[in-house]
């Protein structure tokens, strides 16, 4: 199966090094919206992009959300606690029992995430029935 590389080129040829491109092939872009599209395609086709997609978008979501604790959060932290700082630390840190805590999720076998995401879910369950008593307000 052949890809077509951003210049425009197949994968395998442009591997393959073939004579017959002249350097003025390499510097060719897509012109046509079919050529686009084509390159689109075989991008999204490889086997890891929806692994990536996710794991960018977690990235980028995580990046935004320490930036709006930082901009909500500076002054009043500066005027109660003296560090601008505080409340950025304290997210990263969480951040970063979270992500270690997801590495350990993902080496447990199915099965095991399986029993336990019934516990989630049930847990969850309990959670919300609590916000309809008077521990909710």
């Amino acid at each position: 199966m052949a890809t077509l590389t951003p210049q425009g080129e197949t994968a395998s040829s442009h591997r393959a090094g073939s004579v017959r491109h002249s350097r003025t092939a390499h510097t060719r872009r897509p012109r046509s919206a079919l050529e686009i599209l084509h390159w689109l395609r075989s991008m999204l086709d490889r086997p890891l992009t929806s692994y990536h997609l996710v794991l960018g978008s977690v990235a980028l979501l995580v990046i935004v959300g320490l930036m709006m604790v930082l901009s909500a959060s500076s002054v009043n932290a500066y005027l109660t606690v003296g560090d601008s700082y505080f409340y950025v630390k304290r997210q990263l840190i969480f951040l970063t029992v979270g992500v270690l805590g997801a590495f350990a999720i993902m080496k447990l076998p199915p099965s095991t995430l399986r029993l336990l995401s019934w516990f989630g879910v049930a847990l969850g369950a309990i959670l919300l029935i609590l916000t309809y008593t008077p521990l909710g307000i």
